[in-house]
């Protein structure tokens, strides 16, 4: 196993069950059949600056300055239509509707390079603030 880290801190962001709920009562009002989500399965790691986080109450907070762009790219993943969203979106709700896992140190298991991919260059376009 290759004894690699790379230089990043990882925060991984889970939703809880005020989100699941708020999925089934948008597929309820479209009409659509219920969706089944595995709560143990689902979330978006983000890799946030190494050098300057000492622990988990400064990662979250590095992730809490931009819960905005997050929640909205969570909305944005399960329904496209931000007509749909909830409107007044708060940090209290993002603490309510998400889990956020803090892991200090990052390996890489691989040993093939690093790829970034770029939004930009999706059919659709990320939320703002996520490019």
């Amino acid at each position: 196993m290759p004894n690699v880290t790379i230089n990043r801190s990882v925060v991984i962001v889970r939703p809880n069950q005020p989100f699941v709920d708020w999925i089934a009562s948008v597929q309820k009002k479209l009409g659509g059949d219920p969706l089944s989500i595995d709560l143990n399965e689902e979330g978006n790691a983000y890799l946030i600056p190494d050098e300057s986080i000492t622990g988990a109450v400064e990662a979250y907070r590095f992730i809490e300055k931009r819960w905005k762009d997050i929640f909205e790219q969570f909305l944005f993943e399960w329904v496209m239509e931000d007509s749909l969203w909830p409107q007044k979106r708060t940090l209290k709700m993002f603490r309510e509707w998400f889990e956020l896992i803090y892991a200090p140190m990052t390996w890489d298991l691989d040993k093939g390079p690093l790829e970034i991919e770029e939004w930009d260059d999706m059919e659709f376009d990320a939320p703002p603030g996520l490019h």
